[in-house]
């Protein structure tokens, strides 16, 4: 679901950067300011406006922290407010121990309505029978169960999958 190249009846949007971007302050706040210009199908301006939940691989989980709990700017000398804290735009962080990119991070919107994630079973759990193994004098049994966990519309998140 990341792409610079969504069709839109108007022309394209995008739900990351163009050029993959590391987690900082500054990624950040273009990720919350792209979020505020997405586009609907016609091509007019339908602003997700948050607040929003940091979402990081474990990896990330020590400087999110940092971004998002800092009254000032981290890692500046200045004394700027940190306006992710100031106004509320981001809430809270999640860290996410399945994601297998280290350098993974999203932000998506908290309301219920502009949160639209999807579960599916796309295997339900089937256990076959049970055999017995004489060679090695024991009992076989296997299970199997999938499942996908995913976004319904890609104007739900905003990040760089990787940098």
């Amino acid at each position: 679901y990341w792409s610079t190249a969504h069709p839109l009846e108007s022309g394209t949007d995008s739900n990351r950067f163009t050029v993959a971007q590391s987690l900082g302050i500054s990624a950040l706040e273009q990720a919350v300011q792209n979020m505020m210009l997405l586009k609907a199908y016609k091509g007019y301006v339908n602003p997700i406006s948050g607040p929003f939940c940091l979402e990081v691989a474990p990896g990330n989980a020590m400087l999110a922290q940092r971004i998002v709990n800092s009254q000032l700017r981290p890692g500046s000398a200045d004394n700027d407010k940190n306006v992710i804290v100031s106004h509320g735009l981001v809430e809270s962080v999640c860290v996410g121990p399945y994601f297998t990119n280290a350098g993974y991070w999203c932000i998506h919107s908290t309301n219920a309505m502009e949160n639209r994630r999807i579960y599916l079973e796309r295997y339900p759990r089937k256990t076959t029978a049970s055999e017995y193994d004489q060679d090695t004098d024991s009992w076989k049994t296997s299970c199997k169960e999938s499942y996908l966990f995913d976004v319904l519309d890609y104007r739900d998140v905003y990040g760089s999958p990787a940098a």
